[in-house]
């Protein structure tokens, strides 16, 4: 009888540690459930690098949200911990490192710095990137695409009634360059409203409703900021304090802040003059009339496109040429278009838009 209990009780050990070490979580798995948290909190951003399991939402920045992210933030941070004198391979260093600047970056922005306090912007470029990175993105048709921009267009009233119920006091420059933003961002949503009532006619109604709710929402956080008191006129800056946390924790850099304005003043100083010396040599060699310059008489929006293709070929041949970095073969070419009319109020001049590094479609 002694014996069979002991033979129970020896099985139960060996089950219990079997159990033990199918639970014990691996390098991998954990650096996996940390970017299914980052990228479950900051869906735009996502969708901006080609994950889209989460297009059809915002971030959540109210207080309960943040709360939970942190908690997590600060539990994966210990996670890590644990690994910071592992053997790891080459790779998975790297992933370490990564994976941890991530991590500590988003206890600054959420803890230290509060951009979601203290940012308009933040909402703003939540509302309008939302919807401009699923129209550029090549990762599915329209028809499909436009199930999570109506979606999107939906959420733009809670996501507005958090950052009114979250911004206190803002520089005035935050103010104002969020103003300017909402006027665009207004224009914006309604003309991608107006292109896919056109091409999603039986939609029309519904777009048109929540695209409204939108524009309305967004017009009342232009009021709302309006109406705010501003706060120190400094306050727009993140510290230096913080600023060196970021250059050592997220752009990998020695330098501090105080190196880097000095290496900032010099190349200042070389530009100036630099420029000073090219203003002379223009106006001794190419202000006195003496020029032969060719101005087509017709010139026609292809010639255009095709110059610009051509200019950027050269830059392509120029960095080869100088051996400054190898370009593969296999890498996606860098395509010239038009401004499609319904970007054109958010787009004013040139912009460059890379592929999702995660869509398949690059």
């Amino acid at each position: 009888m002694i014996r069979r209990f002991c033979i129970l009780i020896f099985i139960f050990f060996i089950l219990g540690n079997l159990s033990f070490a199918k639970k014990k979580q691996t390098f991998s798995e954990l650096t996996g459930e940390i970017l299914e948290s980052l990228q479950s909190f900051n869906p735009v951003q996502s969708t901006g690098k080609g994950i889209h399991a989460y297009d059809h939402r915002f971030a959540d920045y109210s207080s309960k949200s943040v709360k939970a992210m942190l908690k997590s933030m600060n539990n994966y941070e210990k996670k890590l911990y644990k690994y910071r004198d592992a053997q790891l391979s080459a790779y998975d260093r790297i992933n370490y490192k990564l994976i941890k600047s991530e991590v500590d970056m988003a206890i600054l922005n959420l803890k230290r710095i509060k951009w979601h306090k203290k940012s308009p912007q933040l909402y703003v470029d939540e509302a309008v990137n939302g919807i401009y990175y699923l129209i550029l993105s090549n990762h599915a048709p329209l028809s499909e695409k436009v199930v999570s921009i109506i979606n999107r267009m939906k959420a733009v009233p809670a996501l507005m009634t958090v950052a009114k119920k979250n911004i206190r006091k803002p520089p005035q420059i935050y103010i104002d360059a969020s103003q300017e933003s909402l006027e665009s961002a207004m224009n914006f949503y309604h003309s991608i409203a107006g292109e896919l009532m056109k091409q999603f006619p039986e939609r029309a109604d519904g777009i048109l409703r929540v695209s409204t709710q939108a524009r309305e929402a967004l017009n009342d956080f232009s009021i709302y900021l309006s109406e705010i008191t501003p706060g120190d006129e400094n306050s727009f800056a993140v510290g230096k304090a913080n600023f060196d946390y970021m250059l050592s924790h997220y752009y990998f850099t020695d330098y501090d802040s105080d190196s880097l304005l000095k290496i900032g003043e010099s190349l200042l100083s070389e530009i100036e003059t630099e420029l000073v010396k090219y203003q002379t040599y223009l106006e001794n060699n190419h202000q006195n009339g003496s020029d032969s310059v060719f101005v087509p008489a017709v010139f026609t929006r292809d010639d255009i496109l095709n110059y610009y293709k051509w200019e950027t070929e050269q830059v392509k041949i120029f960095l080869t040429s100088k051996d400054l970095l190898s370009i593969p073969e296999n890498i996606a070419p860098v395509e010239i278009v038009e401004t499609p009319p319904f970007l054109r109020s958010m787009i004013s001049g040139i912009a460059y838009h890379p592929a999702g590094a995660f869509d398949a479609e690059q």
